[in-house]
């Protein structure tokens, strides 16, 4: 009789096949496994999805069956002394092992988008690049979930991108929570046009080393009008490896400011931010 596929949720997939073969009492290589989503952690923290996956014993596998029958004439056994560090240990067997051999878990993780998803993906940018009555050529390009979608544009390059980018951090954030909706796989999606993005980057590192030179010489602290959290990320980097100065995110929402100053200045006031090196790991910078 065939085994039923039982359907699995969790934060992640470790949880999700974790759950699986606690349910059904196996490891992971006794169990057929198909990963119905990935799970997603959202946009900013918004619209997360749960990993979901199905799970079967497979045929002859080594589980430990539940409530089988004893068989005809042989007595039942006590329970031996020893029966709860064996429980233990078949528990502590039923963890995802993190191996090296290939699982299809692993190898959908780390494939790429499909053709057809990232013909998808350029169409649907495409079409918001219309409806906001912009014309430009998008190209997308593609490394393991991570895929990247390039608008190239001569007279609007300027409209799409918008004051500090503000444009187009807004399709950005559109298409991305479009494209999470749209595919149950994980696709982390970056949106660049021209060479704004580096050009940012570049920009807000030399803003960081400036104000930090200038907190070194007058002894004053310096601010940083509010940022998003992958630029705040690119000024708490561009500090983290200077001892002399301290950079934390202040302030509430999405966008923050950012104040660089000497050790322990202004430390009463924003302590509960994080200051120094470990800012620029704070999820919150990310």
């Amino acid at each position: 009789m065939p085994t039923k596929h039982k359907e699995y949720k969790g934060n992640t997939l470790d949880d999700a096949i974790a759950a699986a073969c606690s349910d059904l009492k196996c490891n992971q290589e006794d169990l057929h496994l198909e990963v119905l989503s990935a799970g997603s952690a959202g946009i900013f923290g918004f619209c997360k999805k749960k990993a979901v996956i199905t799970a079967s014993r497979k045929e002859h596998s080594h589980c430990r069956p539940e409530n089988k029958p004893q068989a005809e004439g042989r007595p039942t056994e006590k329970p031996r002394h020893h029966s709860k560090a064996n429980s233990d240990r078949s528990r502590s067997k039923s963890a995802p092992k993190h191996s090296t051999s290939s699982s299809p878990v692993e190898s959908t993780k780390s494939l790429p988008p499909s053709t057809e998803v990232l013909d998808q993906i350029k169409e649907l940018l495409a079409t918001l690049l219309r409806l906001m009555d912009f014309t430009a050529e998008i190209s997308i390009t593609a490394s393991g979930d991570k895929v990247t979608a390039h608008i190239s544009t001569e007279g609007d390059a300027d409209r799409i991108i918008g004051r500090d980018g503000s444009t187009l951090d807004a399709i950005q954030y559109l298409l991305r929570k479009i494209v999470s909706q749209k595919f149950s796989e994980k696709i982390n999606l970056d949106l660049d046009a021209g060479n704004y993005r580096e050009d940012r980057q570049k920009e807000l590192e030399s803003l960081a080393l400036e104000l930090a030179d200038k907190v070194r010489e007058t002894g004053k602290s310096q601010i940083i009008s509010a940022l998003n959290p992958a630029e705040r990320r690119i000024v708490h980097i561009a500090l983290q490896d200077d001892t002399t100065i301290r950079s934390s995110s202040i302030g509430d929402g999405l966008f923050k400011k950012i104040r660089i100053a000497l050790p322990g200045q202004g430390r009463k006031r924003s302590s509960h931010h994080g200051r120094g090196r470990s800012s620029a790991m704070d999820p919150s910078a990310s």
